[in-house]
C-alpha cells in the first residue's frame, strides 16, 4: 500500500500481518547489501532492523529523521539502501537513490518471484522487539517545544546512560540504563539446541 503521492510504503503479508518499512528494510538487506556496506535508517527504526545490520557484517549508521536528511547522508556514506519509520525507503542500487514506494514495491516483488517461500515466511525469521507507537506531543510553538525536550533529556540523562536525541551515537553501549542504583542489560534471546533434541 501506498501514501497519496507514492513514496512511501508498506507491505501486508500472506497471512494479513502489515510489515511496517524497518522490517521490510530489514528484509531487503539480504538481497542488497554486502559484508562492509554502509546502511542508513532514522532513530524511530526498531533494534530489529540493527540486529539483522549486523548479522549480515554492514555498518549500521542511525540518523536524524527526514526523507531530505536520510537521502543527504546516504549520498555522504555511499550507501545502496536506507529508510525510515515512515515508510520512506531508498534505493540507489540500481536506482537513483531517493524514495520511490512504487519501485520499493516493484524490488520486493521481483525478491518474491525468485523464491519458493511467502514474504511472512521470510520476515518471520526476523526478531522482533517490543515498541511504543511514535508519541507526538502538542506545543504552542518552538519556544515550548524546546523547553519540553530540554526537560525530557535532563530528565532520562538522570536514570539513562545515553539519550538519542536525534544524533548517530559513535558507539552503541552494551548496558542499556541504569535505574535506582541497579544496572540493566538487554540480551538477545538465545535458541536452545540442546532443549530440541532432549525432546526426540
Amino acid at each position: 500500500a501506498f501514501d497519496g503521492d507514492a513514496d512511501r510504503i508498506v507491505a501486508v503479508a500472506n497471512n494479513g500481518e502489515i510489515i511496517r518499512a524497518d522490517i521490510l528494510l530489514a528484509f531487503f538487506l539480504k538481497f542488497v547489501v554486502k559484508k562492509g556496506d554502509s546502511v542508513v535508517y532514522d532513530v524511530k527504526c526498531s533494534k530489529s532492523l540493527e540486529d539483522v545490520i549486523n548479522e549480515i557484517e554492514a555498518e549500521p549508521i542511525m540518523w536524524k529523521t527526514g526523507h531530505s536528511l536520510i537521502k543527504d547522508k546516504m549520498i555522504n556514506s555511499k550507501s545502496k539502501i536506507g529508510g525510515e519509520m515512515s515508510g520512506h525507503l531508498f534505493f540507489s542500487d540500481k536506482y537513483f537513490g531517493f524514495d520511490d514506494g512504487i519501485y520499493v514495491g516493484l524490488r520486493l516483488l521481483e525478491i518474491l518471484s525468485k523464491t519458493n517461500y511467502c514474504l511472512s515466511d521470510i520476515i518471520s525469521s526476523i526478531h522482533k522487539y517490543c515498541s511504543t507507537p511514535e508519541i507526538r506531543i502538542d506545543c504552542k510553538d518552538d519556544d515550548e517545544k524546546i523547553l519540553v525536550s530540554s526537560k525530557m533529556i535532563n530528565y532520562f540523562k538522570k536514570i539513562v546512560d545515553w539519550v538519542l536525541t536525534g544524533y548517530e551515537p559513535e558507539f552503541r553501549p552494551k548496558r542499556v540504563y541504569k535505574y535506582k542504583g541497579k544496572t540493566y542489560y538487554l540480551r538477545k534471546r538465545k535458541r536452545n539446541a540442546s532443549s530440541k533434541s532432549k525432546r526426540r
